[in-house]
């Protein structure tokens, strides 16, 4: 059984030089590993009335045809360019597809991004969070003795439920030298606040904590942490806080995975006292105004503040 194979430039020429000698068709089909049939088709359909058989214009003409029996690519035009500005604006194919679908833009899925990202992969997969990755390990967290504090099985149903904006996570997450970033989202909407640690006493953490969400201009009804030593003066804060059973990061998982949303722009590597003024204040920002699958594409600014912004019409 013979792999299929189309005729290329080369193969044109060889059976021109076989026209000029005279060759039989069939014969030509057999030197160059073709069926006859195909040298018949191939003569028969790109042949000139004037200058008959000729391989470059031959293979023109064959390469139309192909291109025009090939569906077109979905992302062109002004849809590419609004595609590629939300790339810029670090969307996932997910989020880029499910928000032009929301308002009204473009109904495309997200795998036709994905195969757009691939085609221009050396451009574009720079811009995907994952972009060629592996996930990575987690490190064992460190058990730490605690007296007084409130188990996260003591939590309101409510909160467990997501049912009411106010129920915050918060986490530190590591830079390098072992520099931490407070992380604080509220669990029903995502809405995002960051905040470097200066200083690593216990109580600064809490003041740290209480500056962030008060920001906020809503009133915080409970905060869930793990078991890390920086928070162990949590119940010192105004709102009631609940601790995470040790080695169980599920128990947090809003805040688990708005850290490795943030991975896409601090690494374990980055140095966070050389980070500019206002840099952290900018990726919240970015993280506030992502669509999210799990709030029907709104973003989490819309859902925590009940606003709405035309984000992809005026991409």
């Amino acid at each position: 059984m013979h792999n299929y194979r189309r005729v290329t430039y080369e193969d044109r020429c060889q059976i021109y030089a076989f026209l000029q000698a005279g060759v039989p068709k069939s014969v030509i089909g057999q030197e160059i590993g073709f069926h006859r049939s195909t040298i018949y088709r191939d003569i028969a359909r790109n042949k000139l009335p004037a200058n008959g058989y000729e391989p470059p214009r031959a293979t023109a003409q064959a390469d139309k045809r192909f291109l025009r029996c090939r569906r077109r690519y979905r992302i062109s035009g002004d849809l590419e360019r609004r595609v590629k500005d939300a790339l810029a604006k670090d969307w996932s194919p997910e989020q880029i597809a499910g928000r032009f679908k929301r308002e009204g833009v473009a109904t495309i899925g997200y795998q036709t991004v994905y195969r757009y990202v691939n085609r221009n992969g050396s451009l574009l997969g720079s811009k995907l969070r994952r972009w060629k990755m592996r996930g990575a390990g987690r490190l064992i967290q460190r058990r730490t003795r605690r007296n007084n504090t409130v188990g996260i099985c003591k939590r309101p149903v409510a909160a467990n439920n997501r049912e009411r904006i106010g129920d915050w996570e918060r986490d530190g997450m590591y830079g390098a030298n072992r520099k931490q970033v407070l992380v604080c989202t509220d669990r029903k909407t995502r809405y995002t606040k960051l905040a470097r640690i200066d200083k690593s006493t216990n109580q600064s953490i809490a003041k740290l904590t209480t500056h962030l969400l008060r920001a906020t201009k809503r009133k915080v009804l409970t905060i869930t942490n793990d078991n890390g030593p920086e928070f162990k003066w949590g119940p010192k804060l105004s709102a009631p806080v609940y601790f995470c059973t040790p080695l169980r990061p599920q128990e947090r998982g809003t805040v688990e995975n708005t850290i490795g949303l943030l991975r896409q722009y601090i690494k374990r590597t980055t140095k966070l006292d050389e980070l500019k003024p206002g840099t952290l204040q900018q990726i919240e920002v970015k993280l506030n105004l992502r669509p999210r699958k799990c709030l029907d594409y709104r973003t989490p600014y819309e859902v925590f503040n009940r606003k709405t912004v035309a984000l992809a019409m005026a991409i």
